[in-house]
């Protein structure tokens, strides 16, 4: 589902200033959603996708806080989708990894 939404966001990027870098972030957001769907995560790609989307919204924080309530309407569509694909990426990564730590534990407790 996760994956459809990001494949969603990248298509409508076309009309964009700069299309490129909005379709390569949605499409890597896509690629590492698809994996946890099937049961594979890369968690190292979604961290660092989740990364990269933290970081380019943080740049994008002075001009935001400058223009203050006179946010514009693109500022306010690039931070929206920054914060979603940097939460999930991050968030799907950290439950795999929950997710590992307790059948881990789980397999201690059985062998003990």
């Amino acid at each position: 589902m996760a994956a459809a939404g990001f494949l969603a966001c990248a298509g409508v990027q076309f009309n964009d200033p700069d299309p490129v870098r909005w379709v390569l972030l949605y499409g890597a957001a896509a690629v590492t959603a698809l994996a946890v769907t099937v049961g594979r995560p890369i968690w190292v790609a979604s961290l660092g996708v989740g990364a990269i989307a933290a970081v380019w919204g943080m740049s994008l924080l002075p001009s935001f806080i400058a223009e203050g309530a006179v946010v514009t309407e693109e500022l306010g569509r690039e931070l929206g989708g920054l914060a979603l694909v940097s939460g999930w990426s991050t968030g799907s990564c950290a439950w795999w990894l929950r997710r590992r730590l307790r059948s881990g534990l789980d397999r201690a407790k059985e062998e003990h």
